[in-house]
């Protein structure tokens, strides 16, 4: 039988530089392989259990960062000793939700490859 997508919303692949900050932890350097409007796939060399929130910020243009906390729903083995992580996006602060949107909206349609440079 054939596996289904159970996702509601389509992801874009991305390769954003992110930060992710756990209360527990040191604040680690990631990055977003695929993100939607709820939901996101990052990467982090630091280790979250599901159930654990994170705040997670990430760079989406040259000049603008989205921040938005989300719930870590499973993991898996990452590239370079970092795992991949996949969890549902809770909530955004400020105008981040309508920044993301618009950039994702921007990618779908084709104005962007989706990459933002490492921040210097």
């Amino acid at each position: 039988m054939p596996r289904t997508d159970r996702r509601v919303r389509s992801r874009v692949d991305v390769r954003w530089p992110a930060r992710i900050h756990h209360p527990e932890l040191e604040c680690a350097t990631g990055e977003v392989i695929n993100i939607s409007m709820t939901n996101i796939l990052f990467t982090s060399p630091e280790r979250y259990d599901p159930g654990e929130s994170v705040q997670i910020e990430m760079q989406i243009a040259p000049d603008r960062w989205v921040h938005c906390i989300a719930r870590i729903r499973r993991s898996e083995p990452g590239p370079r000793r970092r795992a991949a992580y996949g969890a549902v996006i809770l909530h955004f602060t400020g105008r981040n939700r309508e920044a993301l949107e618009d950039q994702l909206t921007a990618l779908c349609r084709g104005a962007d490859d989706g990459s933002a440079p490492t921040p210097s």
